[in-house]
């Protein structure tokens, strides 16, 4: 079955559809041939290889966009896209962004067609598919000889929900209809199955896929080569039954430009398919009995996406008005998923605002600023109800983009949604009249000494969208009542500190700043349903700091970086816990040799730590656990029931390097090593439970992006050989 295809007349670009895709608004200025020489004047004082970067892209496979994003105050370098003429840089003020953020792979010229193309890869915990298949590793086929409980003999029931290839697509989504298969059922279980192929020359790109007004996936693409690229992304949509159970319009948002006429050409289309399989399986999740998208609602709107972009030209918020909140609501928990793009891409890599013209008069420019913490928050009715620190997600042409070939960074193909528990509100929420949801994201503001405060926002932009999980009353003409919540911790506690020093010629050499940010958060209140009264209550503890120095007259930058916290939602029989941290190390230097050549290298690592426990009454989180897989293993089938909780570790390190020739072809190489350990929690007694391993994998890339060593176990026992054969060299499976 597949999804009915949709052919608009004309689709506009929406405010949400600047993203990740072509974010350029063309400057106007001098011609293509003084181009140069103008960037020569501008940025010559801060570092000689940013103008080497810059001309290189004429040389060889890398490439450099600048732009001027509108309605800002400072010319800026936006360093990420290209549009559909040269890109122009005018004469005077601009910003000069940290070089990592001006490398963006260009894959060479389109190669022999019938070279295999390369098979790349997430590093993530297996799912369990229909027909009780165990798939993974980047490949739509499932590991061979892992048997599982579920009836391997099943009909299969899958919908085919697009199948389009996007070229110039930037306003025109894929649109099509989903109906729900007569064999869904009874299903319990959905898997979303996103496999996409590419060859040429491109950019990575930020996709969008919506069910109506609801967003359902954010993903980046892999940077294609010359001999192609094809992964598979699986993920586990049995949270959103809700939305599956009713016709949808699918809305597929992947803006792409393909122009051959451009210096360099950009030619790389992304064929995509996306299928959704429904089936049974054990140890399902509780999924919410209604949805409620806080986005922008476009898609009644000449098929629209619905993100919203903050800030806008129009100036508007992030809000939802919602006139239909159920009025019989037992649980609520609010999902939102946040994204920053352009200027605010490498969020983490910002100095603090005070600090932004550091290098202003070596070279009149400036740096990204509101410094390298962000926090984006969800209000209801104009009141915090909650807070999301962001993992700091790193796209495939990131940094060095030679890090992530062939395996590409934490979430690059799947950026999680922050979960917050507004249950405490429903008292308020159910009281009949329209509430106003509305999200925004934060940094800092300073005051160039120790002291700094939450600013208003941040620069442009951030991609916003948000969904509202309810669970029903049993009792259809119930009406929840209570209080107002009682809201405690509206403030953080800051310190910031920063110190210049300056060169021998007197211009600024070296900026360190420091910044430390805490929050303790709860929003507490009790509830009335028809099984009585809850006390309710939802609890975040979090750390930030930052410890930053850019060097070199700003040409090197190092980073370190631990964001943590605790999220504890009080429901009886169905709080949890989780428990998170994302350290981060970032060294970007540069080097001129003698023999003219400038060499760029990194060296990075982070990880992604999660830790999640459930209450007696299982797991309360709207998404799913990753225990389902484990329940329908023999070995493992009769400890899931009993596990409390789950954890989840992934640690991601490598080493990279560019060589920008004075004439020549730019060169650039890697290395990478990522360990993922996913584990459950046995019911032992509180502060005695036994973390049992369930899933490892360790793998290493050799500096050409060849897998070199791996190691791949399930419940102990090794499944390398077991892997679906990748389909190209340095792939993920054996051979």
């Amino acid at each position: 079955m597949m999804a009915e295809k949709q052919d608009p007349e004309s689709l506009p670009l929406s405010p949400g559809m600047v993203s990740r895709g072509e974010r350029l608004r063309v400057v106007e200025g001098p011609g293509e041939g003084r181009l140069f020489m103008t960037i020569v004047k501008a940025v010559i004082a801060v570092n000689t290889f940013i103008f080497l970067v810059n001309i290189s892209a004429q040389w060889g496979f890398w490439d450099i966009v600048i732009s001027q994003p509108s309605k800002s105050p400072r010319l800026q370098h936006d360093i990420i896209d290209l549009s559909h003429s040269y890109p122009r840089l005018r004469g005077g003020t601009h910003k000069v962004n940290h070089w990592v953020q001006m490398t963006r792979r260009q894959a060479p010229p389109v190669g022999n067609a019938s070279t295999l193309p390369l098979q790349t890869f997430s590093v993530d915990v297996p799912l369990l598919d229909s027909g009780g298949r165990v798939v993974g590793a980047g490949t739509p086929d499932g590991f061979e000889g892992i048997e599982t409980t579920v009836d391997s003999a099943a009909a299969s029931c899958q919908v085919t929900l697009a199948v389009n290839v996007f070229a110039n697509s930037f306003g025109s989504p894929f649109v099509g209809n989903y109906t729900p298969p007569d064999c869904l059922g009874n299903s319990n279980t959905v898997v979303m199955n996103l496999t996409v192929q590419s060859r040429g020359r491109q950019f990575d790109r930020l996709g969008i896929v919506y069910l109506g007004d609801y967003e359902i996936l954010r993903t980046s693409t892999e940077e294609p080569r010359a001999q192609g690229i094809s992964y598979t992304y699986m993920k586990d949509m049995s949270h959103l039954m809700a939305l599956w159970k009713q016709p949808q319009k699918v809305i597929f948002d992947l803006p792409n430009i393909v122009d051959p006429t451009l210096t360099p050409p950009l030619t790389g289309t992304f064929n995509t398919t996306l299928t959704a399989s429904f089936f049974n399986a054990p140890q399902a999740l509780t999924p919410a009995n209604t949805i409620i998208p806080i986005s922008a609602r476009q898609s009644n709107n000449n098929s629209r996406p619905s993100v919203f972009t903050i800030p806008n030209e129009n100036n508007s918020t992030a809000s939802t008005i919602v006139t239909d909140f159920p009025r019989n609501a037992a649980r609520a928990i609010f999902t939102v998923s946040a994204t920053g793009q352009a200027n605010e891409e490498f969020w983490w890599t910002n100095v603090l605002e005070s600090a932004v013209e550091t290098y202003k008069a070596a070279a009149n420019a400036t740096l990204f600023g509101f410094s390298p913490f962000r926090e984006v928050q969800v209000f209801i009715d104009g009141q915090l109800a909650g807070v999301q620190w962001p993992f700091p997600v790193i796209f495939t042409g990131g940094v060095v983009p030679s890090l992530w070939n062939p395996m590409v960074g934490i979430d690059a193909f799947d950026l999680k949604e922050g979960e917050i528990d507004i249950s405490p509100w429903l008292g308020v929420l159910c009281d009949g009249n329209p509430h106003n949801f509305s999200i925004n994201v934060v940094g800092l503001n300073d005051n160039g000494g120790t002291t700094a405060v939450l600013s208003s926002g941040v620069d442009s932009n951030w991609q916003l969208t948000g969904k509202i999980f309810v669970w029903l009353d049993s009792d259809p003409n119930a009406i929840t009542t209570g209080p107002a919540p009682t809201i405690d911790g509206l403030q953080p506690t800051i310190a910031v500190t920063q110190a210049v020093t300056q060169n021998a010629t007197g211009f600024n050499d070296t900026l360190h700043y420091t910044t430390s940010v805490k929050r303790t958060f709860s929003v507490s209140s009790s509830i009335t349903t028809s099984s009585g009264t809850k006390a309710l209550s939802w609890t975040q503890g979090l750390s930030h700091s930052d410890d930053g120095l850019l060097s070199n007259a700003g040409g090197n930058q190092l980073n370190n970086i631990t964001t943590e916290g605790t999220d504890t939602s009080t429901f009886p029989d169905a709080g949890f816990t989780h428990t998170y941290s994302y350290p981060l190390s970032s060294n970007v230097t540069s080097e001129l040799l003698s023999n003219g050549t400038t060499r760029i290298a990194a060296v990075l690592s982070r990880t992604k730590s999660i830790d999640r426990s459930v209450g007696s009454g299982g797991d309360g989180s709207v998404s799913p656990s990753g225990l389902q897989l484990f329940a329908a293993l023999p070995a493992t089938a009769n400890l899931v029931g009993g596990m409390t909780g789950i954890s989840l570790s992934t640690t991601q390190s490598g080493s990279a390097f560019l060589l920008i020739p004075p004439n020549g072809t730019t060169s650039g190489f890697g290395d990478g090593q990522q360990r993922l350990r996913f584990g459950g929690g046995s019911g032992q007694a509180l502060g005695d439970e036994v973390d049992l391993e369930l899933y490892l994998r360790d793998i290493s890339l050799d500096g050409s992006g060849k897998v070199f060593q791996d190691t791949e176990t399930l419940v102990g026992s090794d499944i390398t050989t077991k892997r679906p054969l990748a389909t190209g060299p340095g792939g993920s499976g054996p051979g």
